[in-house]
């Protein structure tokens, strides 16, 4: 399996655009060789055929089909495209999504449902309405009060809230809009409903917060 000049640039940009660790690049190498391999090798469009072989106890093989099977003679038939790259980074970036928002400690699960709080409390259920970190810490605070068995040392400090805002935007999950002073900063969720759910789902504190 071979790449396509324009998909070895492609990851290339793709890597050094969010670390330029080789081993990104090698497991989007891995994971777009499996998604070509799957294609071109996909029994979806095979038909089976009697190999006239040892008379009555001839083997039935698979072989391509149609057009497939014109495709697959083809020079380049098993050239890994841009296409297959593009497929690799969605789901190397979805998993990876899955991964840290499953792994959200309680202050970074606490601020994410502060930000909806706040959303829904000016009367929208938007997901990318932006508020100032005060008023999210404000919002944090005042939750960890009102769920005071869930926080039996007391609301998080500020120090604790701004470490926990620092993990969240450096995975991407936050945007932040640096202000001049910190506390006046925009912040914006940066993840789909879907994954904002996933990230909540069955957690105490939401289900007190958002829907109690």
């Amino acid at each position: 399996m071979t790449f396509e000049q324009s998909a070895k640039r492609l990851i290339a940009a793709k890597v050094a655009a969010v670390s330029g660790d080789v081993r990104r690049a090698l497991d989007i190498c891995r994971c777009a060789t499996e998604i070509a391999e799957e294609e071109y090798g996909s029994f979806a469009n095979t038909e089976l055929v009697e190999t006239g072989e040892n008379g009555p106890e001839s083997k039935r093989i698979r072989r391509p089909s149609g057009k497939r099977a014109g495709a697959l003679n083809g020079a380049n038939s098993k050239m890994v495209t841009v296409a297959h790259v593009n497929t690799a980074v969605s789901k190397i970036s979805g998993e990876s999504r899955l991964a840290v928002l499953k792994n959200l400690s309680a202050y970074e699960r606490l601020l994410l449902i502060a930000i909806l709080s706040l959303a829904r409390s000016m009367g929208t259920f938007d997901i990318d309405s932006s508020s100032s970190l005060g008023a999210i810490f404000s919002e944090c605070r005042s939750i960890a009060n009102d769920q005071r068995s869930l926080f039996p040392y007391g609301p998080p400090n500020t120090d604790e809230l701004q470490a926990s805002v620092a993990r969240l935007s450096s995975q991407r999950v936050i945007l932040v809009e640096r202000a001049s002073k910190p506390l006046v900063s925009r912040v914006v969720v940066n993840l789909a409903p879907e994954d904002c759910s996933f990230a909540l789902m069955d957690d105490p504190i939401a289900n007190a917060a958002l829907h109690g």
